[in-house]
């Protein structure tokens, strides 16, 4: 393939994923007849019909997967090379997108984070608390700081700290609790959304063999539901130590889990990238 526009390429890819124009005009900042253009561009150029459209929408044909079978590997690509030309910065400044929930915000990171933001004026930190994921992959964010089994293969990073998790009871729920019967109890708290999935969830679920009284996506809703006294809940110790009316019910924890901070590892270029693994590092030593 002589002459390739990679400004085309990506646009054929981010059509490709996302299976509709308009879709692909969002993501790249353009309007819609500058996408129609570029597949139009692409496909003379090199003498294929691409897409095939349908009720669905934009879906590849058969000679545009044989063209870009590998257009994961292309567009992974693209976006490396893409991070590496914005992040060889020269200084320590420039904007440095961070990710992690809300509870380890509050809890751990609030401080640290500000305190970089204090030392490092140049550095422009956008932070997005949210207990959704955020892909790392697709340039949402820079680094993320989130609860891991370990550092996933292609990341840079740094373990910054444990959690672990006990269940909680009202406090006059406890002469009710059998801790050899737990799985039984009436009254208690289930998770919904992506932790329902987590390990968290998947724990509550092969453990408990009641329905839970109500179900809440968050550590703060399960929290505030059991501290209302409405049933058991599997809560982090970081949390469910500081409600007055729970009470843990063993010493030992139901489960423990690593929080890593980590970025793509094509941003092992990137000053300010290094710059706050390296603070939080510091930050979270023993």
């Amino acid at each position: 393939m002589n002459g390739i526009d990679w400004t085309e390429v990506q646009t054929v890819i981010r059509v490709a994923k996302l299976g509709s124009l308009s879709s692909a005009a969002r993501e790249l900042k353009v309007n819609h007849s500058t996408i129609l253009r570029r597949i139009q561009s692409f496909e003379d150029k090199h003498h294929v019909n691409v897409f095939v459209r349908d009720t669905k929408g934009y879906r590849l044909s058969r000679h545009g997967r044989a063209l870009l079978q590998d257009f994961d590997t292309i567009d992974h690509q693209m976006q490396s090379l893409q991070r590496r030309i914005v992040d060889y910065d020269a200084q320590l400044q420039g904007k440095l997108t961070v990710t992690s929930t809300e509870n380890i915000f509050a809890t751990y990171l609030k401080q640290p984070l500000f305190e970089f933001a204090r030392l490092f004026p140049g550095v422009e930190l956008d932070l997005l608390i949210s207990n959704q994921l955020v892909e790392l992959t697709q340039l949402e964010a820079d680094i993320a700081i989130r609860p891991m089994s370990g550092l996933p293969t292609g990341h840079i990073g740094y373990k910054l700290l444990d959690l672990t998790f006990y269940f909680y009871a009202p406090i006059d729920m406890i002469d009710s609790i059998a801790l050899d019967k737990i799985g039984t109890t009436q009254n208690w708290i289930g998770y919904s959304g992506a932790l329902a999935h987590a390990r968290i969830g998947e724990i509550l679920a092969n453990k408990m063999i009641t329905r839970p009284t109500l179900t809440a996506n968050s550590f703060n809703g399960v929290a505030m539901a059991a501290n209302a006294g409405l049933g058991l809940a599997l809560l982090p110790s970081f949390m469910g130590d500081n409600q007055k009316n729970l009470q843990r019910l063993a010493t030992k924890p139901i489960f423990e889990t690593d929080v890593f901070a980590v970025a793509p590892a094509d941003l092992a270029v990137s000053r300010r990238v290094n710059a706050l693994l390296n603070f939080l590092q510091n930050c979270f030593e023993p």
